[in-house]
Formats: C-alpha cells, sequence, structure tokens
C-alpha cells in the first residue's frame, strides 16, 4: 500500500482495495488475541520467537494509549492467568539517562556537533549495540513471570533511535529464556513485514523481519 492510498483510507489498512477494521475495532481484537492460552505460546512461522507488531495511523496514538492502559488496568485486577508488562521505550531512555545527568550534557554536544552529535552520544551511552544493550538490560530485569509484553513509544524515540534499529538492537536481542514470551511492538507508520514506514512518511529499511502482524 502506498502513502497515498493510507492517508486516503484515514490511516486505516487497506486490503485489496478494501478498508479494514477501524482502530477500535482491531484493538479489541488484539485483546482477544492475547488472551487466548496458544498466543502465549511460540506459535509462528517455522516456530520462530514470540515477536509481534501492531501498526497504527499516528493520528490514532491516543486512541491506542487508552487502549493499552485500558488493558493493563484489567489485567491488573487479577482475572488472567498472565501478567501484562507494558514498557514505554522513550521513558526507559529518558529514566536511564535524567539518571545519569546526562540531559543536561547534551546541550554542549548540539552546541559542538549539531543533533547528529546529540543522537551519537546518547546512543552510545545506551550502548545500542548487540552486546551490552541498557534498554534489553532494562526490560530483562523488569519482566514478570507469564508475560504478554507490549512495547510502546517507539514513535516518540524518533529519531533518536528510528525503529530498524529498535527492531535489531531491542527487540531481537532479547535473552534467549523471554524467546516463548510474546511481545508486541505498537509501530505508528505501516509495517509490512517487509518494510517500515515511520508515521506513514519516513521509509527506514526493507528487508525482512523477523516479527509478525498481529492483526490485519
Amino acid at each position: 500500500m502506498d502513502v497515498a492510498s493510507w492517508i486516503e483510507a484515514g490511516g486505516k489498512s487497506v486490503d485489496g482495495g478494501e478498508i479494514m477494521a477501524s482502530i477500535e475495532q482491531r484493538l479489541d481484537e488484539l485483546e482477544i488475541r492475547i488472551r487466548q492460552p496458544g498466543f502465549r505460546r511460540i506459535t509462528g512461522r517455522a516456530n520462530e520467537v514470540n515477536q509481534w507488531v501492531f501498526d497504527y495511523a499516528p493520528k490514532d496514538e491516543l486512541i491506542v494509549r487508552r487502549q493499552i492502559a485500558a488493558m493493563k488496568e484489567k489485567n491488573e485486577r487479577g482475572a488472567q492467568e498472565f501478567t501484562l508488562a507494558v514498557f514505554n521505550i522513550y521513558d526507559i531512555i529518558m529514566n536511564y539517562l535524567e539518571g545519569r545527568n546526562f540531559i543536561e550534557k547534551t546541550a554542549s554536544f548540539e552546541k559542538r556537533g549539531g543533533f547528529e552529535r546529540v543522537k551519537k552520544a546518547i546512543r552510545n551511552t545506551l550502548r545500542i549495540t548487540d552486546a551490552d544493550n541498557k534498554i534489553v538490560a532494562y526490560i530483562a530485569s523488569h519482566m514478570p513471570e507469564h508475560a504478554v509484553v507490549f512495547l510502546t513509544g517507539i514513535g516518540a524515540c524518533y529519531p533518536i533511535l528510528e525503529a530498524q534499529e529498535i527492531f535489531n538492537k531491542v527487540l531481537y536481542n532479547m535473552p534467549p529464556e523471554f524467546s516463548h514470551i510474546p511481545i508486541v511492538l505498537f509501530y505508528p507508520g505501516i509495517y509490512t513485514e517487509q518494510s517500515l514506514m515511520m508515521f506513514g512518511e519516513v521509509e527506514e529499511g526493507a528487508g525482512y523481519y523477523r516479527a509478525f502482524r498481529v492483526v490485519q
């Protein structure tokens, strides 16, 4: 689907010329899906890791946030057999930087090298590498038992971290012992399993992505 068709459809998914379900319907379907026992097992194609993407139009951000909060509240009432763990990647980054008084330093970085210098400095201190990643370490250390994980805040991270980096350096680098845990990444844009388009406008890279769309 091209951007023009996506915008014309109001940011809704289009398949074969037919506009797919509304954001509310898709979120309701997601809630039903995560409650199914089979979803909490490795049931992906070729027995791959249990990782998924829920893509949506940026204009629906507040609806998505409200519905996630409602799902979390229901889960905390204790009627379900799993714990819904919501990790906002932007909040994780900001809390880490603030805890090290790093925010104040970014002004001097920007004066010396512009915004690119700020990006590089933040990525370096977060250790966005395959071996030692502060975002992954935080999520892993706060992972509850019997979890379903939502990763949010992707749009707010851009362009400090692009979604392609979050896929490759966060989602795909979770410790092997968490491979059975379903992780849903909420992506404000278009995700086709072969390409990423942040906000429906910025192409972030094509290739094979192991995460699959959880709701069409």
